[in-house]
């Protein structure tokens, strides 16, 4: 079951009360338990550091082994927010690198934390893009979802939004929620 496209609105928009974020509402998957959490921040389970991550940079997190009996589809939400405001329009966009055995990577990716060569993406398979708004609050969106094709996968973000993220490891969380 594929996502539909059609226009949003303002029942589809939620508040989180904690972080003041605007995120965009799930539909037509339900979520078949805990998210695997990425960051630095005291929710995140594996290593991924984004803070301070300048334009035109790219990061690779820890590997996730989502276990001999993995869940078909993942869906990515992503929690940042940026130094200073970014031009709106512009994008953080997330990638993903799948590995058959946890040791064979592609592009490059070391199923590690650490900095990672934007020019091999085109190894990777694209989730999707976190569209900026003018705004240096904190922001959350679905980027999208994917089949997961092998049961070991490591997200990278490249950052093409124009400003340097947060210097705070707490303001940024990748989220992958294992759906049907």
């Amino acid at each position: 079951m594929d996502y539909q496209r059609r226009a949003l609105t303002a029942a589809d928009l939620s508040l989180d009360p904690s972080t003041g974020a605007v995120a965009v509402a799930t539909h037509g998957r339900r979520r078949l338990g805990a998210p695997t959490r990425w960051g630095t921040g005291g929710a995140a389970r594996l290593t991924m550091t984004l803070a301070g991550l300048t334009n035109n940079a790219a990061r690779m997190g820890q590997s996730a082994d989502f276990g001999a009996v993995f869940c078909e589809w993942v869906e990515f939400w992503l929690t940042t927010r940026f130094a200073l405001a970014p031009t709106a329009d512009k994008a953080l966009e997330l990638w993903w690198a799948a590995s058959p055995d946890g040791v064979g990577w592609p592009g490059g990716v070391s199923g590690a934390d650490g900095a990672f060569t934007a020019a091999n993406k085109s190894q990777l398979l694209l989730v999707g893009v976190l569209t900026t708004l003018a705004s240096a609050t904190s922001q959350s969106q679905l980027v999208g979802s994917i089949r997961l094709p092998s049961r070991w996968g490591a997200p990278v973000l490249l950052n093409a939004s124009g400003q340097t993220l947060s210097a705070t490891a707490a303001d940024h969380l990748l989220q992958a929620y294992p759906v049907q």
